[in-house]
């Protein structure tokens, strides 16, 4: 975020029109998943998703910093943020259980 702000394209959190809906979608459906979830068994895999999901979108930001693709960069983050409220959702409801 401080690196958007750097380059004059902060991300305002209200504005969800940078993100489609196929990934507003999928992000729901992954919520429903992990509320359901009852054991440890059920929530790493989202868990283990989760992560490689962010993993390509951190490379995605890299590579469109690099590339001086500020806007590819701005919504690439509008997504990480979204798969990372999912991680701590997940990572607290395991922690929860142990």
């Amino acid at each position: 975020l401080y690196l958007l702000e750097l380059r004059g394209a902060s991300l305002d959190e209200s504005d969800n029109s940078i993100i489609n809906g196929s990934l507003l979608m999928k992000i729901m459906e992954l919520r429903e998943e992990v509320e359901g979830a009852s054991s440890d068994e059920e929530l790493r895999p989202l868990l283990q998703s989760c992560e490689e999901s962010i993993r390509e979108l951190c490379k995605g930001i890299d590579n469109s910093f690099r590339a001086n693709k500020i806007e590819d960069a701005r919504i690439l983050t509008a997504k990480l943020q979204y798969w990372k409220r999912i991680e701590e959702r997940i990572v607290d409801k395991i922690s929860s259980k142990t």
